[in-house]
């Protein structure tokens, strides 16, 4: 399973809680800002980050939303070496709110700001330097997220054992994985209490050890984080305990709410299978709906295949495509193959032509060599060689060596037989020439014959 650090993940979206839980709290009165502003205007740094702070704050605390301040103030407090200051002038800068958007800017503001030891700033950088901003520069990226973490900012702690899981950019190291979870879990981190809990559940990095994993998973789902949650409810799904499929319902339904499509998309596979409830396609249509609208690829490719087979809802092949198409565009690669499944049944040469080369541009291998031969044959599509190689080199690249190696076996042996075929029928027609020859000797040989018996009467 692929674990993209959340803190990088969720970046954008900090600032505001950053600015509420950072620091002082925002004064509500007009006597204790004036007192700010005289106190930023005297060189105090701190003072100057709290009006940017109070500026930036859409939540009316006293005083009105004004970005321009927010980065003016900041900019002072910056100045000042305040670490705070410059994290949310690179956060304004990189997003162009309060300033021109001005990526090298903010990159110069938060690489400051991590200099001065804040952790806003240095998750700031970490963005830039794992893509977001500049190429991608993990072995920076480790280094910030190193310190961050030693600074106890739980999220980084969280990516450094992501990175680690992942081996993204890092030699794969379960044990560094397992410590750096752990870190980030001890801090009040629930992915990190996750990761740390599959880690334990599957012996990477420690020894197997399932009551931990259900301790870790357990944490991290009470700190409302849905991948520690979705391991738990693996666990009372008759993994790791006794099966309690009551207990499993409950937790997806928890973290469907949260807007987790897996867990919706679970709870959709507990209805169909009748996993300790009554078979209910209604249900489990609802449910994998809301996953595949939550973006589940996997959520999508079984909703397709109620609307294919018309369980739960009314069948409707051609709302079946179209979630087997969303399915595919979200990566699955059931989706593709249903996608590929709604089109070969198609009549209509043109129209399947037309369909392959919609999933074709969609990255489904089969389409694409189902396209390249049409191109080949020239059935529902102008005959073209150049067309057909095009295709059928962008199929074979879509697939994994394995898949490769048997499409190249399967098309030896296709020509083989293919010639063998041809040689045969070259045979046929040469015993067929040679017997109309002997035909016509034997006629000619009797003509002549009776042209001399005539002559001899």
């Amino acid at each position: 399973m692929s674990l993209l650090p959340k803190s990088l993940l969720a970046f954008g979206l900090l600032l505001a809680s950053v600015l509420v839980l950072s620091g002082t709290a925002l004064v509500a009165n007009n006597s204790e800002l004036q007192t700010l502003i005289r106190n930023c205007e005297a060189q105090n740094g701190k003072d100057c980050t709290e009006l940017g702070r109070m500026y930036f704050s859409s939540s009316g605390i006293g005083v009105q939303q004004d970005l321009e301040k927010a980065a003016e103030y900041s900019a002072k407090g910056c100045e000042l070496q305040n670490g705070l200051a410059c994290g949310i002038l690179g956060s304004l800068y990189y997003n162009g709110r309060g300033v021109s958007k001005n990526v090298a800017k903010a990159a110069e503001y938060y690489t400051k700001g991590c200099d001065l030891q804040d952790t806003f700033a240095c998750e700031g950088l970490e963005w830039f330097y794992i893509g977001q901003g500049v190429d991608k520069d993990y072995a920076r990226t480790v280094k910030l997220l190193t310190k961050s973490c030693g600074l106890k900012d739980g999220s980084a702690c969280e990516a450094l054992g992501a990175l680690y899981y992942n081996g993204r950019g890092v030699t794969q190291d379960y044990a560094k994985a397992a410590e750096y979870s752990a870190k980030g879990c001890e801090l009040q981190n629930g992915l990190a209490c996750g990761i740390l809990g599959s880690l334990y559940y599957n012996g990477r990095g420690v020894s197997k050890n399932v009551a931990k994993a259900a301790e870790y998973y357990t944490k991290g789902c009470d700190l409302q984080d849905t991948f520690a949650c979705g391991g738990l409810e693996w666990f009372y799904i008759g993994q790791g305990f006794d099966k309690d499929y009551a207990r499993t319902v409950k937790l997806l339904t928890k973290s469907c709410g949260r807007k987790d499509g897996l867990a919706c998309r679970g709870l959709g596979e507990i209805y169909a299978n009748s996993y300790g409830v009554p078979q209910d396609y209604a249900k489990a249509a609802e449910y994998y709906a809301r996953g595949c609208d939550l973006q589940d690829g996997y959520a999508c490719w079984l909703l397709g295949t109620l609307y294919y087979n018309g369980q739960g809802v009314t069948q409707d092949y051609a709302r079946a495509t179209e979630y087997y198409t969303k399915g595919c565009e979200l990566q699955n690669e059931f989706a593709c193959e249903g996608l590929e499944r709604s089109y070969s049944g198609n009549q209509d040469v043109t129209n399947v032509a037309q369909k392959y080369k919609q999933a074709c541009d969609l990255n489904v291998a089969a389409s694409c060599i189902d396209l390249a031969s049409l191109y080949e044959r020239g059935q529902g599509v102008e005959q073209n060689d150049a067309k057909a190689a095009e295709y059928y080199a962008k199929g074979t690249e879509l697939m994994t060596p394995e898949e490769r190696q048997k499409f190249f076996s399967e098309r030896l042996e296709q020509n083989k037989a293919n010639h063998t075929q041809q040689h045969e029928q070259i045979q046929q027609m040469q015993d067929e020439i040679e017997t109309l020859r002997s035909f016509s000797l034997e006629i000619e040989s009797n003509r002549n014959i009776l042209q001399i018996q005539g002559n001899t009467n």
